[in-house]
Order: C-alpha cells, then structure tokens, then sequence
C-alpha cells in the first residue's frame, strides 16, 4: 500500500493507493498525528509521497518516520514524466500535472486546479511543461471585497447563486462564481483555438461549484493530485 499526503492551505488530504487503485481517502484541517496514526494502524503503508504548499505539519512526518515508513518530498525537482523546466513549480501543481500526464499521455493538455489560488498550465504532446497561470480562487476573491472595502461583508462561499443577486451576499457570490467561471472558460478557448487538439482537466476543492455550468468539455477529475503524488511514488 502506498500513502499519499497532499498538505493545502486550507486541509490536508491523505490518500491510500494499491498499486494504481485509489482505496481509502480523507480529508482534514489538524488533529494531524491522530489522522495519521489511524491510516497507518488500518492499511500499513510502506511508502509514502508528501506534498506541503501550506504551514509545516512536522507531527505528520514525524510520526511516519517513527513508524519507518520512507518518505518521499516532492519539489519542482523530484524525477517524474514531466519535463519541468521551473524551479520554484509548487509540489501540487507538479503532482496535478503528472496526474493528468499519467491518465492521458502524449496529448496536449490544460490542467486547471481551483482552490486558494487557480492554477493553469499548459502541458505539450512530449510532456513538456511550457507554463502556466495563477488567480486568486473564490474565497480569496470575497475576501478582498471584504478587506478593501468599508461595508462589503465576507461571506461563506457556499449559498445560493441565482442568475442575479439580489443582495449584497448573492450579488459578491454571483460575481465570484461566475467572474471564475468565465475566466475559466476565456483561458479554455485561448488554448483550444491554438492547440485543437487541447485536452483539458479541472480538478481542485472549489471546482463543484461551477464545473457543471462550464460549455467546454473537459475531464473533470478530483483525485488527480493524488493520482500525481502515485504515480511520482512509483516512479
């Protein structure tokens, strides 16, 4: 069994692998050496592949190497399909990347992740990492309404999101899921008018909220950074 630890800003998120087959998932915000403990003593894992773009979580590693379970740290430089020509590529980008590499190899690929920050990049046919994007994600969006402002409130980004607010809350809602929403669509059909044969993929925590919405046909895949993180631990 193989043991991948994705460590976000907001939660991180450990994942169970045997061999290529995705078994066990959870997902959680502290209680860091409980969670661990506890994926350790039901599946006993023998290696494990750790990504942090967020606080150091050094209880989650310190009790992985009490157990003497190898870990492996992923950075832009860690040996994987992709050829990464960025040496400051954050560890999750990477591991989206060689997710959507390791489902659709040798195509032209848009990998898009929404989460604190939406991230674009642009994969070629030979697996070449060419660049990428960032914008703030949904939250980050509110929040900035909401500290540069006097009166706009923050507000929680699930609710309701009609055609048009017809409030102060649904008016900053509609405008943030909707504002992504068409950035995201603008980003897929710059790239697919230059690539045609452009396959893309959306993965991240907020993308449930407006990926049904989008006119594009994408690969809408939730588990590909941790299907990254087992493929670079197999590798």
């Amino acid at each position: 069994m193989q043991l991948t630890i994705d460590i976000g800003n907001t939660r991180a998120k450990a994942s169970i692998f045997d061999k290529d087959k995705l078994v066990f998932q959870t997902v959680w915000t502290d209680n860091d050496e409980e969670e661990i403990l506890n994926i350790i003593q039901k599946f006993k894992p023998t290696r494990c592949a750790f990504s942090n773009v967020g606080h150091e979580r050094l209880l989650i590693t310190e009790t992985l190497h009490r157990f003497g379970i190898p870990v492996l740290r992923i950075s832009a430089t860690t040996p994987s399909p992709v050829h990464n020509p960025f040496p400051t590529l954050g560890s999750d980008r990477l591991a989206a990347i060689v997710g959507a590499v390791t489902l659709l190899p040798h195509r032209e690929l848009l990998v898009i992740d929404s989460g604190t920050c939406v991230t674009y990049d642009y994969i070629d046919a030979d697996a070449n990492l060419i660049g990428g994007n960032i914008s703030p994600g949904l939250m980050l969006r509110l929040k900035a309404m909401h500290d540069y402002t006097a009166l706009l409130p923050l507000i929680p980004i699930e609710g309701e999101v009609p055609e048009a607010g017809y409030d102060t809350p649904t008016a900053m809602r509609v405008g943030v899921v909707r504002g992504l929403q068409y950035e995201i669509e603008g980003f897929i059909r710059d790239y697919a008018e230059r690539h045609p044969r452009l396959e893309v993929f959306l993965t991240g925590g907020d993308s449930k909220l407006f990926s049904s919405d989008l006119q594009q046909r994408i690969h809408i895949e939730p588990q590909l950074v941790a299907i990254g993180l087992n493929r670079l631990l197999l590798a």
